[in-house]
């Protein structure tokens, strides 16, 4: 068109406005401008009298630039401005982009058992291995969790308490004996999770398990007991059979628990009868107590008893055995006697009758004088009688 050529070659548009570079440079101030305006460093202008071309000659006269060409010299002067920072930006969020991966995935990998716990990691909600205490790794979530249990924390459960000391008896308090009595029990139990893998996938709830579990082993274990052992010596027996009872069921569950420990509480009669069974209680310890007198009396009697029997036999059984000597030996004098007889009977009568005068006379104070010849008795003093006095 008329005015597009005048633009392109610096001569005169339609209005006489001049093209603006007569030299035919782009951008060129060296042309003047009569009728228009070139203020715009050489763009060609309109033939509505504004500047339709760009700074370079391009000859477009109308509209503006397309985004694309704005755009590519946008990116042309930021290149240009920053030089090689470009590239170090890219890399900074390169770094940034990592460092967050990596701290993601430190924090969903790796875990810390403390002592006295056992971790179990399950993948995809299947157990794969169990972890001891430490710093432990794991695939993050959701390809691995962990699940950690407690192995040496001890708890309890406690069968028969109610929850308000003032309040009755609860129902599984009351508990039926071997006898066909009714007693009250409180039991509490002690146990642990000894393996955590049954203990966290083969029971829902561990504590209700130890509860009904206890409940049942204590009143079987009653059961069979009567009333009397229970609420006395008979205590001890009823937590032994309780616990091994106990453990027994939790192994069948495969529950993973162990039981360390069962203690009777309280054991009495109901609230209602407590006081005739007191009086009763009280009526059998007083027949204890005289049968305790009187088997402390048998004890102590029947041993004198045997003691003085044993010493009237040892002492008649002395008598007989001295006695048997003696006339053993009597006898075997006279024996003697008679065969020496029979050798001397003269001097064996002499003999006879001096020990026999001897005999008589020895402890007498009988004194015999021969007065033949005209003898007389020398006087004396009675020394033995005097004696006897001082005596």
């Amino acid at each position: 068109m008329p005015w597009q050529q005048n633009n392109s070659g610096g001569g005169q548009g339609p209005w006489g406005n001049p093209g603006g570079n007569p030299g035919g440079k782009p951008g060129g101030n060296s042309g003047g401008n009569p009728g228009g305006s070139n203020n715009n460093g050489g763009r060609g202008q309109s033939p509505w009298g504004s500047g339709g071309g760009s700074g370079g000659g391009s000859g477009r006269g109308s509209g503006p630039e397309d985004f694309v060409t704005r755009a590519r010299r946008h990116a042309q002067r930021r290149g240009g401005q920053g030089g090689p920072g470009g590239s170090g930006m890219g890399r900074l969020i390169a770094l940034g982009a990592i460092v967050l991966v990596g701290g993601w995935f430190a924090l969903n990998s790796v875990y810390q058992v403390q002592p006295g716990e056992q971790a179990v990691v399950k993948r995809f909600g299947e157990r794969a291995r169990i972890e001891g205490p430490g710093l432990q790794f794991k695939l993050p979530s959701p390809f691995e969790t962990v699940a950690k249990v407690s192995v040496a924390k001890v708890r309890e459960t406690t069968v028969g308490f109610s929850e308000n000391p003032r309040n009755a008896a609860r129902s599984d308090s009351l508990m039926i004996t071997g006898d066909q009595n009714i007693v009250d029990m409180r039991v509490n139990v002690q146990w642990r999770a000894a393996r955590p893998e049954d203990y966290l996938f083969n029971v829902d709830d561990p504590v209700q398990t130890v509860q009904i579990a206890a409940e049942s082993a204590v009143r079987e274990v009653v059961g069979r007991t009567p009333i009397q052992d229970a609420l006395s010596i008979g205590r001890q027996r009823i937590e032994i059979a309780t616990l091994e009872l106990l453990q027994d069921t939790l192994n069948q569950y495969q529950a993973g628990i162990d039981i360390d420990e069962v203690q009777l509480q309280n054991v009495q009669p109901p609230k209602e009868v407590k006081q005739a069974f007191d009086d009763v209680q009280s009526a059998q310890q007083d027949r204890d107590k005289a049968a305790n007198k009187a088997e402390a009396y048998r004890n102590q009697r029947i041993p004198e008893a045997r003691g003085n029997a044993e010493r009237i036999r040892n002492g008649a059984l002395a008598y007989f055995q001295r006695e048997t000597k003696r006339a053993e030996g009597e006898a075997q004098r006279f024996i003697e006697l008679l065969s020496a007889y029979r050798e001397a009977p003269a001097i064996t009568r002499e003999r006879i009758f001096l020990d026999t005068m001897q005999e008589v006379y020895g402890n007498g104070r009988t004194l015999i004088i021969d007065g033949a010849n005209g003898a007389s008795p020398l006087p004396y003093l009675p020394l033995p009688g005097l004696t006897d006095q001082t005596r």
